[in-house]
């Protein structure tokens, strides 16, 4: 097996620890230093260091919609990267609103753990507007 390899396997078995519910599973692929970096113009966008403060980043965005759901469509690596094609969707809590569009995942891997979550929103303008703000 190549480094590319082994990072699509960590990548992919996180999400299925995610779909499946397991959401200690989940964060246990992430290192104790990891960073969330989410787009600065979205609500709850910032950089997040350290496991404890990549867990809240996760929660606030995930607090933040209804209905949200990943359409993966691709998976891809090369080197310390696995990029993350899919289709997200979701639904503003306070605003009812919907969107869907394309996301990008980057995250970055170091000796099998995850050391960098990087999402890249096709709108950030259309979130901003179904997230209320």
């Amino acid at each position: 097996m190549t480094i590319e390899d082994d990072n699509l396997a960590v990548v992919r078995g996180a999400y299925d620890r995610y779909y499946a519910g397991d959401l200690d599973g989940f964060f246990s692929v992430f290192a104790d230093d990891v960073e969330l970096h989410e787009a600065d113009s979205l609500p709850y966008g910032g950089v997040f260091k350290g496991i404890e403060s990549f867990k809240k980043g996760i929660g606030i965005m995930f607090d933040a919609w209804k209905d949200l759901h990943f359409d993966i469509e691709q998976f891809t690596a090369g080197g310390d990267l696995v990029i993350i094609y899919m289709q997200l969707r979701a639904t503003g809590k306070t605003t009812g609103k919907t969107f869907s569009f394309p996301v990008a995942e980057l995250w970055r891997l170091r000796e099998g753990k995850v050391v960098e979550m990087r999402p890249i929103y096709w709108d950030t303008h259309r979130a901003r507007e179904c997230f209320g703000s």
